[in-house]
């Protein structure tokens, strides 16, 4: 069993490598002495990082989704909240951010999003400025 994994593992190792290139962020990375540092081109670009994400549609256009849709006929947006304001469903509400104002950004799913209440419903983006 163990030669049939180690086979597996190393025939679709180099796969996987060209999969994960494929679907990484096209930011370059900047070394600042002790530690890696990713540089991005745009907002779109660090949203794009966040493994919980779910993005599709293009910079101008982007559909983002917290763990899949929850609303059959309703909005399925998150709400964005800059700096412990909320700013609004939908990327178009955060577009206009420079990358370079951005701090960070972590995302809070549906379970953790409740004290937003009703507008937290579909998970909540939260983005600190520097």
């Amino acid at each position: 069993m163990r030669i049939s994994n180690a086979l597996f593992y190393l025939l679709l190792g180099p796969l996987a490598m060209i999969i994960y290139s494929a679907c990484g962020t096209t930011g370059a990375v900047k070394n600042s002495g002790e530690r890696a540092e990713r540089v991005y081109q745009s907002l779109f670009d660090m949203l794009r990082a966040q493994p919980e994400l779910t993005i599709s549609g293009s910079q101008t256009d982007a559909v983002i989704r917290i763990r899949g849709n929850t609303s059959i006929e309703g909005n399925n947006d998150p709400l964005f909240v800059v700096n412990g304001t909320p700013a609004g469903h939908g990327y178009a509400s955060v577009q206009q951010l420079s990358v370079d104002d951005i701090e960070s950004i972590r995302v809070l799913p549906r379970s953790q999003a409740g004290i937003y209440g009703a507008r937290g419903i579909n998970g909540v983006i939260l983005i600190k400025t520097k």
